[in-house]
């Protein structure tokens, strides 16, 4: 979790910088699951789709609970 944070950090502080696009920059925390409140409503269903097959296809018990977390903020 603490590495999604400096990730996170690190994005905004490009941003800011106008060093990446918006376009860029919404692709990275897309797939990072930080979603925008401007994100539609069927893009939040994909979202929710995508991961709940990959929590049916998970073994380990950390990646379990990363993606239950990203399923509840999603």
């Amino acid at each position: 979790m603490i590495k999604l944070k400096i990730i996170e950090v690190k994005l905004y502080f490009k941003v800011f910088n106008n060093l990446i696009s918006h376009e860029y920059q919404s692709s990275v925390f897309e797939s990072e699951y930080f979603l925008s409140p401007k994100v539609t409503k069927t893009k939040r269903i994909h979202i929710n789709k995508t991961l709940r097959v990959k929590k049916e296809a998970t073994k380990s018990k950390k990646e379990l609970l990363q993606i239950q977390a990203n399923l509840i903020a999603a």
